[in-house]
C-alpha cells in the first residue's frame, strides 16, 4: 500500500458504441447472423436479466470528471440512466434487423446449465459459419468482429450497477439510455470502415441476386 496515494476506482456498466467490440456488438453480428439465416434469435433466462449500459462518451466524460471531482478511495459506477435489460437489447437489435426473437426461461435455461459447455459449442458453431462465410463473400480478410460468445455470459448474472454516488457530485449523463440511433451508430460505423461483411444485411432476393451475378462472372 503506497500512504497518501490520490486516487479512485471505477466500475463501468457494459460499454457500448462506435469502437465497440465486446459490449452489445457480439448482439449486433448475431442479430445479423439470424437475418442472414431467417430463423428466430433465442435466449436463455429471460427478458428481466439486467444487463446495464453506458454509452463510451459518457464513460469518457465521467472519468475527466471524477478526475477533477472525485474523492480518493471512492468507488464510482459509471451507468447510465435506462437500467438495460436483456429484453431490451434484444428488441433493439431485432428492431433493426427485423428479425423475431424470445426467451426460453429459467426453467429451460436451468436445465441447459448441467451441459453449458456443448451448448457453448454448438451456439458458437453455429453462429461462426455464416459469418466467415459472409466475411468471404465481401473480401473481409481481417476484422476484430466475431459472433463468439463466451460461456460466462451466458449464465443468470445480473449487472445491475447503482451510480447515484457519481451523480451526487453533479455529473450528468449525455446518452442517459440505450436506444435503436445508437446502436445504428455502431453499426453503420463498421461497415463503413470495411469491418462488417454488408452481405450479412442483404434481403434474401438481393442475396440471390449477388450470387447469381457473381457465377456469371466467374463463367466468363
Amino acid at each position: 500500500m503506497i500512504p497518501d496515494l490520490n486516487v479512485l476506482f471505477v466500475r463501468p456498466a457494459i460499454v457500448y458504441g462506435p469502437g465497440d467490440r465486446q459490449g452489445l456488438t457480439p448482439r449486433l453480428i448475431i442479430g445479423a447472423i439470424y437475418k442472414y439465416i431467417r430463423e428466430k434469435m433465442k435466449m436463455l433466462w429471460t427478458k428481466e436479466l439486467k444487463m446495464n449500459t453506458v454509452h463510451v462518451e459518457d464513460i469518457c466524460r465521467a472519468l475527466w470528471f471524477l478526475c477533477n471531482h472525485g474523492k480518493t478511495g471512492e468507488v464510482y459506477h459509471i451507468v447510465d440512466k435506462g437500467d438495460t435489460t436483456q429484453g431490451k437489447i434484444s428488441e433493439i437489435v431485432s428492431t433493426i434487423f427485423n428479425i423475431q426473437h424470445e426467451f426460453v426461461g429459467s426453467k429451460m435455461s436451468t436445465i441447459a446449465k448441467l451441459n453449458m459447455n456443448n451448448i457453448v459449442e454448438e451456439i458458437n458453431d453455429k453462429h461462426m459459419e455464416p459469418w466467415a462465410d459472409a466475411c468471404q463473400r465481401d473480401n473481409i480478410m481481417n476484422t476484430p468482429l466475431n459472433p463468439f460468445i463466451d460461456q460466462e455470459l451466458l449464465y443468470n448474472k445480473h449487472l445491475h450497477l447503482d451510480g447515484s454516488r457519481l451523480e451526487a457530485l453533479g455529473f450528468g449523463y449525455q446518452k442517459p439510455e440505450l436506444t435503436i440511433e445508437s446502436m445504428q451508430e455502431v453499426l453503420e460505423d463498421y461497415l463503413h470502415t470495411g469491418l462488417f461483411p454488408p452481405s450479412l444485411l442483404s434481403d434474401q432476393k438481393l442475396w440471390t441476386k449477388i450470387s447469381e451475378d457473381e457465377e456469371a462472372e466467374d463463367g466468363q
